[in-house]
């Protein structure tokens, strides 16, 4: 069995859905969710 790297993955971490990442971890114990934040715009320069 090969682990996959960050490398094998063009998108790298983009590609994860952290929703269900925090779901995952919450489940599991490990964290607990108090708060969920959602940007409202982007500033580029």
């Amino acid at each position: 069995m090969r682990l996959q790297t960050i490398s094998d993955n063009p998108s790298g971490f983009t590609s994860k859905n952290i929703s269900e990442i925090i779901e995952l971890v919450e489940r599991a114990g490990i964290i607990k969710t108090v708060v969920e934040l959602r940007p409202i715009g982007n500033i580029k320069g």
